[in-house]
């Protein structure tokens, strides 16, 4: 008799209708716990993504003053270099630099922010300040940071920008503007 019993072969008693088991997902509030996962999902992706591209960009400034830091042998060279060593620096940028920018006693091209530019130290009556010609660096207006000790001004040029930065000297916005127009820009 094993084998004339209908639920023993797979077959439903008499009377009786066969109930499909449920498809993973179809019942409501499954459905409903996977679209707040998913919306959970979305919601932090936005949310990182929002705060990745409102995190404060480092300034101009700010950049320039942090490459000084690092560099701090530059601002003990007090022998004056020969203009034509100081042409050689510029001389990739286009750029000249005449007489009344004051004694360049330091001069090479440094990498920054992906790019070799002219870094400088010029003797000021104030102080020493550096000076970098940041051809691929437009800004927008005058910028000014005080931090460290430093104080560093970038101002929109011909091409690109120009930052100098001095440590404890008063008088870096005529410092840089006096800097600033004795560079000939160049093409």
């Amino acid at each position: 008799q094993e084998g004339s019993d209908p639920a023993r072969r797979g077959q439903s008693p008499a009377g009786t209708v066969p109930v499909a088991a449920p498809v993973a997902g179809s019942d409501p509030s499954s459905r409903r716990r996977w679209y707040a996962m998913a919306a959970s999902l979305v919601a932090g992706v936005l949310v990182a993504a929002t705060l990745w591209v409102s995190w404060p960009a480092p300034t101009v400034a700010a950049e320039v003053i942090d490459h000084v830091l690092h560099e701090p042998a530059a601002w003990t060279m007090d022998r004056e270099l020969a203009p034509e060593a100081v042409a050689e620096v510029l001389d990739p940028s286009g750029a000249r630099l005449r007489e009344q920018a004051g004694p360049v006693t330091f001069a090479k091209r440094c990498f920054f922010d992906g790019h070799w530019v002219p870094h400088l130290v010029v003797q000021t009556d104030a102080g020493p300040v550096t000076v970098f010609l940041l051809g691929h660096r437009d800004v927008a207006a005058a910028t000014r940071i005080d931090e460290q000790g430093f104080s560093a001004l970038v101002l929109p040029a011909p091409h690109g920008s120009i930052a100098v930065v001095g440590r404890n000297v008063t008088g870096i916005d005529a410092i840089a503007h006096q800097i600033f127009n004795a560079v000939e820009w160049g093409a």
